[in-house]
Order: structure tokens, then sequence, then C-alpha cells
């Protein structure tokens, strides 16, 4: 991401990061690139915190609580998979109104096709009925948060494509990416070849 950004945005100086959690990446951001981030997240008990050095308001992708044109690039990192189908454009457009003109919308998405779900580290996961697929997700995850249940959907680069343009945005890049080996369950790492032909994620970046 940090390469990405200093790519397509060299001279930015603002950013905001969509679904920022504690803002660890935001603040590591931060600390490589020179850019001040802010940071956007809807699981805050407070309307707005402060944490990794990072100012965190409480809000959604779909109704980002910032004015119209304050940022030079927006990241929206292994979240838009998380957003209500219903949300996604509105998400879209949202993000496209607080850049300046100009300015990137940069992210990554995971490849929710393959047939390892990549969040709950299960086979085939993503492909069941919603209600089936977090029964399985509670049971056999082995990620602590699997008590809180399925919060994704089966979403791939068309439909974010699709929606991206459709806000407004100008397509720069979308391309195949990897993630280190330890995101692989381990009976699963002899598959590697695998991934060095079908990516695990794509990265992309749109221009406002």
């Amino acid at each position: 991401m940090v390469n990405l950004i200093l790519h397509v945005c060299p001279n930015a100086v603002l950013g905001l990061d969509v679904g920022a959690s504690d803002g660890a990446l935001a603040n590591e951001l931060r600390k490589i690139s020179g850019i001040k981030f802010y940071g956007l997240e809807p699981s805050l008990d407070d309307k707005e915190v402060e944490r990794n050095g990072v100012k965190i308001r409480k809000g959604w992708a779909h109704s980002i609580p910032f004015e119209s044109g304050v940022f030079d690039v927006v990241l929206l990192t292994s979240v838009y998979e998380h957003i209500l189908p219903e949300n996604r454009l509105q998400s879209m457009k949202e993000i496209h109104r607080v850049l300046k003109s100009g300015g990137v919308l940069v992210g990554q998405i995971p490849n929710m096709y393959l047939p390892i779900e990549i969040q709950s580290k299960l086979p085939l996961q993503q492909y069941l009925p919603r209600v089936i697929g977090d029964a399985y997700c509670r049971q056999f995850s082995p990620e602590p948060w699997r008590e809180k249940g399925v919060d994704w959907f089966r979403v791939g680069p068309k439909n974010l494509i699709s929606n991206a343009t459709r806000a407004g945005f100008k397509v720069g890049s979308m391309y195949g990416a990897n993630y280190p080996s330890d995101t692989i369950p381990r009976i699963f790492r002899c598959l590697g070849f695998f991934f060095e032909v079908v990516p695990m994620g794509f990265d992309f970046y749109f221009v406002k």
C-alpha cells in the first residue's frame, strides 16, 4: 500500500483510512509516507478517539463525516467486501466526494473466489448460503473473532470497478497481488504453486 500510494500520489499531504480499526495501519503509513491520516471506523463507542497517534471518527463509508474535497488520498484496504451490497455505490460516491480533484482512492480486496476464504481460513466458506456459512465459520474457523459471525460478502473486481466508475472515478489500475504464506492454513501451503498463478487479492487505485 505504501509503494502504491507513493507512486500514484507522491505529493499527498492528507489521507483518510476508511475502516481504520485501531489506527495501526494508518499510523504505519504516516511514518513511512509522511502523509497525515485520519481514520473512519463504524465500531467505535465514542464519536472520536485517538489511537496509535491517529484521530479516528465513528462513521461508515456510505456516510463519511468529513467535508467535501478534503483528502488527497483515501485508503480502502480489505473493507469493500464488508460493505452491505445496498451501500456499495453510495460508499464510492462518498469517497469520491471527500477527495480533492485529482485525489486517489487506493486499496485492496481479497480474491473472494479462491477455494479457501482468506478471512475465515476455511475451504469454500464464501460459497455457502450465509446462514450455513456463518455456522461453519463459528464452528471451525481458527480465527479468534469467529464468534462475531460472517460480516463479509463474495464480491470481486468487476463489482468494485462498476460502482467506482458510476460514482465518477477513473480507473487507474487493478492487478492481482499475493499475501505472505502464513495467511494460508498449513495444510494447504503445499498448493503454493497455485497461488503463484491465481492471486489471493487485488490491489487497485482510482482517480477522481
